[in-house]
Formats: structure tokens, sequence, C-alpha cells
């Protein structure tokens, strides 16, 4: 159907649409929730995700579906956010194919049963731990990434054995239909897209894992959900990720990385650095290298990704509103854009620093006692993100070792993300669990024990009479 009009009617929880095209009026129901749920817990009660080969059919179908939609997924994304198709096939489009890529090169062995031998306690048997799924998932993802950030828990719970209801969000509702259409590749049964439920009715029902990416506020809400169901939870939040640039760092490269960073997605990422701790013997160098890449490379408002909502700029605006330290600042309420700015006097005291920026906003702090700007980090809560640009090894495992973070990269930022080698999720304040690759697997399966032993072969010494003959030998084997 190309053009649908209006929403005519509500019946039994469905709408009547009319088709210009074929001139005639069509019923769209919603499916109960309810049976939805019921639908997938059969699916895996049926023993049909229990086959590797089948969980590798279903990735390779997704994977091939994306690659087929590209143009497409690229297109909703532009037409959502404004972002750049560049931009976007780097961080979205290509991380998801990689992620289906290696899962599938790499399940059986990510699955496979280990064998961990015996020992006395448990002669003449031997232990083996599984990797089990918890059966159903809710995934929850956020608008920023709208593609990755849906795509990527789900595939990892599909491919761990479980079923997965998908829930988006509906500020970007171009990518929402290409992903609609994409998952529609697997059967409901497993993958159940649920756009037209309401995050309220979706955490009415009960889950057996709950997956979120999103803000603390509302991450606390699904906290709190999975508790009330002893479910496990992973939560993906965000945080004040800071960057330290040292006196020893390449000023330069930091610069070009640093901006690269911060203005990727337009500051709306949540392992954006929100902050920079300037060692002062390289300020002034800092500042007027970072304002002529800002320059450079990013006063071009066309390739500029939009601030989600009006409102966002307003707040934005005013975090800076009435300063006299800004280079940039120049803001548009209608055309949702904001352009690329630094704070060159910031503190830590501002009001820009209280809360999490997800704007294209960067303050910059002058410090010179590494201590310090240690003490002041740890007044936040854990970030999602450290970066440091430092070439003295000290100061480096200083700041790894005294300050609490999810991922870090060390003259450099927010690659560390698309390694997929590396565990991704925050710590206290940031987020609870990781996923990514072989850490998805490990987080969507739980790793249960198992003792085999052969029957008819036993160990004499563990049942009655418990003699003093067999004390001295447990005694001597054991003690």
């Amino acid at each position: 159907m190309s053009k649908n009009i209006i929403f005519f009617c509500v019946i039994n929880e469905g709408e009547i649409l009319f088709d210009y095209n074929r001139g005639n009026y069509i019923m769209r129901c919603k499916m109960n929730l309810l049976e939805i749920i019921r639908l997938q817990k059969e699916f895996y009660n049926s023993g049909s995700l229990l086959s590797v080969n089948q969980r590798i059919d279903y990735l390779k179908k997704l994977r091939d579906k994306i690659k087929n939609s590209q143009d497409d997924i690229l297109k909703a994304i532009k037409e959502d956010l404004g972002k750049h198709s560049y931009e976007s096939f780097l961080t979205e489009v290509q991380v998801v194919i990689g992620e289906l890529e290696y899962l599938i090169k790499n399940l059986y062995k990510l699955v496979t049963i280990k064998n961990t031998g015996t020992s006395l306690n448990i002669l003449p048997g031997k232990g083996i731990v599984l990797k089990k799924p918890f059966g159903q998932v809710l995934v929850q993802s956020p608008w920023n990434y709208p593609f990755q950030l849906a795509m990527i828990p789900t595939i990892g719970a599909i491919a761990a054995g479980n079923t997965v209801i998908l829930k988006t969000s509906r500020k970007v509702p171009q990518t929402n239909n290409i992903i609609k259409e994409i998952t529609n590749v697997l059967p409901k049964e497993l993958l159940y897209f649920a756009e037209e439920f309401s995050h309220n009715e979706i955490l009415d029902e009960k889950y057996d894992f709950y997956f979120f990416t999103g803000s603390r506020k509302v991450g606390e809400i699904i906290y709190g959900k999975a508790a009330e169901n002893l479910a496990p939870v992973v939560l993906e939040l965000g945080g004040k990720s800071p960057c330290i640039v040292d006196e020893t760092a390449k000023i330069k490269d930091a610069v070009k990385k640093i901006a690269w960073g911060k203005f990727l997605n337009s500051g709306q990422t949540c392992v954006a650095p929100d902050y920079v701790f300037l060692h002062k013997k390289r300020k002034e160098e800092f500042i007027e290298l970072f304002k002529r890449e800002i320059k450079l490379n990013y006063s071009n408002r066309e390739n500029l990704t939009k601030i989600i909502t009006e409102e966002k700029v307003g707040q934005l605006a005013s975090l800076i509103n009435g300063r006299n330290d800004i280079y940039g600042g120049e803001f548009n309420l209608e055309n949702r854009t904001f352009m690329p700015t630094i704070l060159t006097n910031a503190s830590f005291n501002d009001e820009i620093m209280e809360d999490e920026i997800f704007g294209p906003i960067l303050p910059i702090i002058e410090y010179e006692n590494l201590d310090d700007v240690i003490g002041k980090v740890k007044t936040k809560p854990s970030p999602l993100a450290l970066y440091i640009f430092s070439n003295k090894n000290e100061n480096i495992k200083k700041l790894v070792n005294y300050l609490n973070f999810g991922g870090a990269c060390i003259n450099d930022v927010i690659v560390h993300v698309s390694e997929i080698k590396l565990p991704f999720g925050g710590v206290g304040g940031s987020g609870l669990g990781n996923y990514h690759g072989k850490y998805s697997i490990d987080t969507f399966t739980h790793e249960t024990g198992l003792v085999v032993s052969k029957s008819g072969l036993s160990n004499f010494l563990r049942y009655p009479p418990y003699t003093e003959k067999k004390f001295k030998i447990i005694k001597k084997i054991l003690g």
C-alpha cells in the first residue's frame, strides 16, 4: 500500500484504512500482546531453537535482508535524523552486518559445551558447562542510533537461542518502517516488532530477560520491573564521559579525534566525550586547533545530524546562554540544528556539568594536577567511557586504575564500541552488563553446571558406614 489515508475508526483494536491505489478498504488488526507472548513461549518450548544450525539460518536471513536493504536503511535514518549517509553506514549498517557475520562464523564455537574435567569431589564423574538461553527477551532501544541499537542486541539474543520482543522509539518512524520490513523475514514466534504497543503496555507483561538502552531515568524503571519478576537485566545508559588531555599529548591528533567523537551524530552519542580536562600548558594550542578543525570540517550544516526535537535544541541553548567563552553556539529551532560549540573556559561547577549534555557542546576545563582531575571525576557516577590522550605511561596507568568506567580508549575515542572482540557496557550509574560478539552470547545465556557420571560406577568413600579407616583416607586425600 503506497498511500493510506486517514485513520477511519477502531474495531476490536484494529483500524480501517483506505487504499487509494486499489480503491478498497483494508482492516489492519492489532495483535494481542498476551497472544504474542504465548506464541513465543510455545515456540521456545518446542525446542526449535536448540538447533544451532537453525539459529545460523535465521541470522543469515537477517544478514541477507539487511545487505539488500542498505540504501533504504540509510534513507530512513536520513529522513528521521538528518544524518549523513556516510556516517550512518559506518555507525549503523556496517557494525550490524559485522555482528551478524561474526556470529554466523563463530556461533558453534561460542556455544560449545565446555568440559571442566573431573576432580576427587565428583569422581568418577566429569563436569561440563552448558550455555542455556533464558527464554523470552525484551529488547528496548532508543532513537539516537535507531538501527544499530535495535538490531545488535536482538541479533545476540536470537543467536543465543532466545525469542525476542523488540520495542523501539517512536521518534524515528521511517527507521521503524524499515526495521519492521527487515524483521518480517523471521517468524513472529521468534522475533516480534512491537511497534503498535506503548512502552507501558510492553512493561505490564513479564519476560525472562530485559535489555534496555536509553536514559538512566527510564533504566531505573526497567530495573524495577525486572526485579519484580526476578529476571536478569542489561542496562546500557550513558553519563558524562570524561576526556583527559595531559601535557604530553600530541595535540593535533587529539583535536582531530575528539572533534570527530564529540560531533558524531551531533553529540547525541552515549559514549561521546562529554567534556575535556585539558592541561594548562596545552590549552592555548588545543583551543586554536579545535576552532580551526570546526571551521574546516564541521561548519557545513548539510553534513550535521539534526537534534532530535526543538525542545532539546532549546535545552542545549539554555546551557550556553549568557556565557562569554563560547565558540560556535549558533542554532535554529525550526530546523533542529545546533552548530558545533566549545566552551573555552568552563568550570566543573557549571550548570552544563550537572548532567550528560547529549549535544554538540564541548566544555573545556583547565587543570594542572592530575590528582585533582581524578578527585573531580569520582564525584560523578561512573561514566560509560573514559578517554585519555597522553604519552606518559604513569599518567595512563593512574587514570585507568583509579577511575571506574564502562570502557576506554587511550589516544582515541569511541572506536572501542565498534571492536567486536571487546565487551561493551556500563558500570554503576552508566549501566549494568555488556554485549557485542561473544559477550552477547555470554549475556543472553545462563552458564549451567552439570556433572555427568557413568551408570554403575560410584565412589565408595562418600557413603556410610562412616568408618575410621574411611575417615583417615578422606582426610589424607582431601584434607
